[in-house]
């Protein structure tokens, strides 16, 4: 199944947003997504895994407190009207499930649970995500995947 790129309503897995976040080689088509999706998802998690990967540059000494600081208001502006889903319950449940394409990592389960329910909810939701394993597991829940 070839990718494309979302039209539609887009779930942000966290890869893609670091990718995006920090720049790294794969950024561009992530914020090709971004830009044509009708409306951007997350989880909870997403924005918690951003978050920490800018304190532990920050204690590694990779990002000096002011690109840290640079690195939180980009990542604030960029997801400032997004969807963001609460880790409930109910998902935590799904992620226990058995998927597809086993192993599955309990914070990826957690991303596909997530973007599972919100396809329920939005059909034509495409995953976004540069996690080889969310992929094939995403593509092989039916659920559309770019870039």
């Amino acid at each position: 199944m070839t990718a494309r790129r979302p039209t539609g309503p887009t779930y942000v897995e966290t890869s893609a947003l670091l990718s995006w976040l920090f720049g790294e080689a794969r950024a561009d088509p992530v914020d090709e997504c971004f830009e044509v999706a009708s409306a951007l998802l997350t989880s909870a998690l997403t924005m918690t895994e951003a978050e920490r990967a800018i304190a532990r540059g920050e204690a590694l000494g990779d990002l000096s407190a002011d690109e840290a600081a640079a690195f939180r208001a980009a990542l604030a502006d960029l997801t400032d009207a997004w969807t963001v889903f609460d880790v409930t319950d109910d998902i935590l449940r799904d992620a226990r499930i058995r998927f597809p394409k086993e192993p599955v990592r309990t914070l990826d389960a957690i991303h596909l649970a997530t973007a599972r329910k919100a396809a329920r909810r939005l059909p034509s939701l495409t995953v976004v995500s540069l996690d080889e394993r969310v992929r094939e597991n995403a593509r092989m829940l039916s659920l559309a995947v770019a870039p």
